[in-house]
């Protein structure tokens, strides 16, 4: 059954601000059709637009605090709704209150990276951590490393995002949110033209904590039995800087580390003497997925 333009339903759409042309897609009719009649029932211009001056009037009425908490909780159609004016009228006065756009303030709501999470990063990229030109860091584990996983990504929030299957569900693997925080990490172990992560020393030096070390070895490291020997591996393209970040432990633990290689891949180990005092250190943050690793 077509709709009727009656005079009650014409006098709703124009003081609800549709334009003649916008009444007369409806029911097939020009602009100026709609404009004829609605002379005819004696509605003006200016009454045409009396709601929307309200709805004007009362989002200038609305304090910043309420404005920030409905633009930054609803979608561009439900603050439209709300307020009854469309995106042209209340971004500006948006804009005008300071209140920032949806991305930016994104963004600024995460805080400053903890020391902690700082640790976390740095020894995860020595190990199998890594991070996206895209601005996120993701890394990825077998099933049997969940607990280890799920540690890391408690750590990392608010920055964390999911926790999900990888190939073909005999893995794990943990993203977080894209950030330009992790821009720093990416600029310091990644450079164009070179396949592999780095090992910027001096980053590493400056941000130094001991959990980098043991992050490292939980990532890439183990523990083989039968030699009773602890080796971390690692596939760093420049083997200088392997050196002399292997040079740098040596001179905070003390450990007599050396460096091997097999293949295309170096290894790291240190003296058996100092064995027991790594496995105590190791046990402040190991998870119990990761015990096996451990002497």
């Amino acid at each position: 059954m077509a709709m009727e333009l009656t005079p009650e339903y014409l006098r709703d759409c124009c003081t609800n601000g549709m334009t003649d042309s916008e009444i007369g897609s409806i029911f097939g009719m020009t602009g100026e059709g709609i404009a004829y009649r609605r002379n005819k029932i004696g509605i003006s211009v200016l009454d045409k637009y009396n709601k929307k001056r309200e709805d004007i009037k009362r989002l200038n009425q609305t304090d910043t605090w309420t404005l920030r908490e409905d633009y930054y909780r609803f979608n561009q159609k439900g603050f439209s709704n709300k307020y009854g004016v469309s995106k042209i009228v209340w971004m500006p006065l948006l804009k005008e209150r300071g209140i920032l756009g949806k991305a930016l303030h994104r963004i600024e709501s995460y805080p400053p990276f903890t020391v902690e999470q700082r640790s976390l990063i740095i020894g995860s990229l020595l190990g199998d951590g890594s991070v996206s030109q895209k601005n996120f860091f993701y890394e990825s584990h077998s099933l049997k490393q969940e607990f280890y996983l799920r540690h890391k990504s408690d750590i990392l929030k608010p920055y964390s995002r999911k926790i999900y299957s990888c190939d073909n569900n005999t893995g794990l693997r943990f993203k977080t949110v894209y950030h330009p925080n992790f821009n720093e990490f990416y600029d310091n172990f990644y450079k164009v033209g070179i396949t592999g992560k780095l090992i910027p020393v001096d980053f590493i030096r400056t941000n130094w904590q001991e959990t980098i070390l043991f992050y490292w070895f939980f990532d890439d490291g183990y523990y083989d039995r039968k030699r009773n020997e602890l080796t971390i591996a690692n596939k760093c393209p420049d083997y200088d800087m392997l050196k002399e970040f292997v040079e740098f432990l040596d001179d905070k633990f003390k450990w007599k580390f050396t460096i091997w290689k097999k293949s295309d891949m170096y290894f790291v180990t240190f003296s058996k003497k100092f064995y027991k005092d790594f496995s105590k250190l190791l046990l402040n943050i190991a998870t119990p997925d990761l015990f096996y690793k451990i002497p």
